[in-house]
């Protein structure tokens, strides 16, 4: 994979990203998402294989199905011992509130993602951000504070995002997404664009020589030719007035 990667950093950089060999034995071991179901895990974990960027949404949303189901029969449990509660005037067992606040927080992190840079803290809410790009734009940076350009790139974001509320924009460090050492030093900072769930721009090794006027600028321009259906997009045309 480091062949891969290799292309990547000094090839065509649109559309892909990838990390190396040495990260793809690492997931099992330290990726941890349902702490109390450990052998519904050990199942799934199995099949997942670290590829970078793209790859971690394919291997999340492979993921995500298998939790989804296995969720699923679990609310299904707690919602119908809810109505046995109620018909016998029992407490409801607070695991039933429990998932209803978080779905809440969810809505309520969803509408509040305008307007602002969201930090991703791990890979499930980098899928979940993804996933949430129906009918809207998703910029996200892939980042390191040790990196100039990263800090130079994450600045301008926090303009734009405060001028133009109706652009998502996130960013997410590079070692939250298990890059290789070897990536984070020769490719970052990373720029992705999402539309409609699809990575449309994917573009690596931003390099400090782009100062923040002409970062700006290669968003206005990249922005609109990334698009394939540019016409639908809600954002404007020109970034910059």
């Amino acid at each position: 994979m480091a062949l891969l990667e290799d292309k990547l950093i000094n090839g065509d950089v649109a559309g892909y990203c990838s990390s190396s060999d040495e990260d793809d034995n690492s997931v099992n071991s330290k990726l941890t998402i349902i702490k109390d179901e450990d052998v519904q895990e050990s199942k799934v974990m199995k099949r997942i294989r670290n590829t970078g960027p793209k790859g971690v949404i394919e291997d999340w949303r492979i993921f995500r199905d298998e939790q989804k189901k296995f969720e699923k029969l679990k609310q299904q449990k707690i919602i119908g011992e809810a109505k046995r509660c109620t018909l016998t005037g029992q407490v409801v067992d607070p695991e039933l509130e429990n998932i209803r606040l978080h779905r809440f927080q969810q809505l309520k992190d969803c509408a509040s993602a305008k307007g602002k840079v969201i930090e991703l803290n791990s890979k499930e809410e980098y899928l979940v951000a993804v996933e949430g790009t129906r009918n809207s734009l998703l910029l996200i940076h892939i980042y390191e504070d040790s990196i100039d350009a990263c800090n130079t790139l994450n600045y301008v974001l926090t303009l734009i995002a405060a001028r133009y509320y109706y652009i998502k924009l996130a960013k997410v460090k590079a070692s939250v997404l298990k890059m290789s050492s070897s990536f984070s030093a020769n490719a970052l900072p990373t720029l992705q664009v999402y539309y409609n769930d699809s990575l449309v721009g994917n573009y690596v090794r931003m390099t400090d020589s782009l100062g923040m006027i002409s970062i700006w600028l290669w968003i206005q321009k990249s922005g609109v030719q990334m698009s394939k259906k540019r016409e639908e997009m809600d954002f404007p045309i020109s970034i910059i007035s």
